[in-house]
């Protein structure tokens, strides 16, 4: 068997025809995209189709997204230019109430300010905000802004979003929605569906992603901002002034190749209809599979997921191990948050569904796109219980 790597949610595989076809017109078209000469101009125009494009597929308008170098600092650009406006309005300290189970970006950036007090959410066993908390919270005007997770990266729990935000439509408040795990899962049937982009046409909602969790290489991450005031004004909040690219919200040369690769593979993946179908068939038949032959916890089993990645609590077997042994049969995984990769630390995000520490630090995360069949499942499970043998 071929090398697995079934670390998706840490990275996408790069769709190479879409990447070198990206290069290929960049290097015809190298000029910066803020110069005024004919090349630069060209360069611009490609970089504005590529946001109309991207705009169109994700049915918002082309001046509501920001390019931004990944998802992490389209989240430290919101997070600092909320402080910055907060300062504007001469209030001393920031109250945000965030999701524990959303990615290390958004949370350490939080808590890394003095001036914010960061309180956390409650969740339910389930992985799914607590929506009466959440109501009480912005009923009484606890909150200056939020920042909730759409799909958790170590386990695919899926947010009631539409609940969410019938809660936002009566009690508005600022809002950050990292959607950087459920950017890969969608395609326009799934859009269409749960219209998960729209609250940002008529309310105070910004959202976060990146082009390498979708197979676009590194480089490109986007925040979208509201059709609103707030989203419109971000200018005069930003904490980094320079060269006045993105609407003089984000300043830096434009990673063009990257940009028009965010936008050939998203093209592919709306246009994908089967898309999430293989997705659940996936997810369902290796779940299935490894509960079979070992004593694990699917996390989130009775929850709604989002397909294509697997948190895993191997009850009897420790995770170090079996990652190590995986890794040497060539088969990629991982323990969570790729930005914790290296560390061990409890995953807050689990803790708060109530799993308890020990099972927490061991738990491995599988995930994986639509060509991961059957018999590479099958595979998967069989050189994990030989390992589990070996290492019991």
């Amino acid at each position: 068997m071929p090398p697995l790597y079934l670390d998706y949610n840490a990275t996408h595989p790069p769709d190479m025809p879409s990447l070198q076809k990206a290069i290929e017109i960049y290097s015809i078209n190298y000029a910066n995209t803020s110069g005024i000469s004919r090349l630069s101009q060209k360069a611009a125009y490609l970089l504005e189709e590529a946001r109309r494009n991207i705009s169109t597929n994700l049915d918002i308008d082309s001046k509501q997204i920001i390019f931004t170098s990944s998802a992490s600092e389209s989240n430290a650009l919101f997070i600092q230019s909320m402080l910055n406006y907060n300062r504007l309005q001469n209030k001393k300290k920031l109250q945000v109430y965030a999701s524990p189970l959303d990615h290390p970006s958004v949370i350490d950036t939080l808590e890394a300010e003095p001036d914010i007090e960061t309180k956390y959410l409650n969740v339910n066993k389930n992985g799914a905000l607590d929506l009466e908390n959440l109501e009480i919270i912005l009923k009484n005007k606890q909150a200056d802004f939020l920042c909730i997770s759409h799909t958790h990266n170590e386990t695919g729990i899926f947010q009631p979003f539409d609940e969410i935000v019938k809660i936002l439509r009566e009690y508005p408040v600022v809002t950050l929605v990292d959607a950087t795990q459920t950017l890969p899962k969608l395609n326009k049937l799934y859009l269409k569906k749960e219209n998960i982009f729209l609250p940002s046409k008529d309310l105070p909602v910004f959202f976060s992603a990146s082009g390498h969790k979708i197979g676009a290489g590194f480089g490109t991450g986007i925040l979208i901002r509201p059709d609103l005031p707030i989203g419109k004004n971000l200018e005069h909040y930003v904490f980094a002034k320079g060269g006045g690219q993105e609407f003089k919200i984000r300043s830096g040369t434009h990673n063009l190749p990257s940009i028009l690769a965010f936008d050939m593979v998203l093209t592919k993946r709306m246009n994908d209809d089967k898309l999430l179908e293989k997705l659940f068939e996936n997810t369902s038949f290796f779940e299935e599979e490894l509960s079979k032959e070992l004593n694990v916890e699917i996390i989130g089993a009775n929850s709604h997921r989002m397909p294509g990645v697997s948190g895993i609590i191997f009850k009897d077997i420790n995770v170090d191990f079996l990652l190590l042994g995986l890794d040497q049969k060539e088969i990629t995984v991982s323990t969570g948050s790729s930005c914790k990769s290296k560390a061990k630390k409890v995953s807050k995000g689990l803790v708060s569904m109530g799993i308890s520490e020990k099972d927490a630090l061991n738990v491995l995360r599988f995930s994986y796109g639509k060509s991961f069949n059957d018999e590479q499942s099958s595979y998967t499970v069989n050189e994990i219980c030989d390992i589990a043998k070996k290492i019991k």
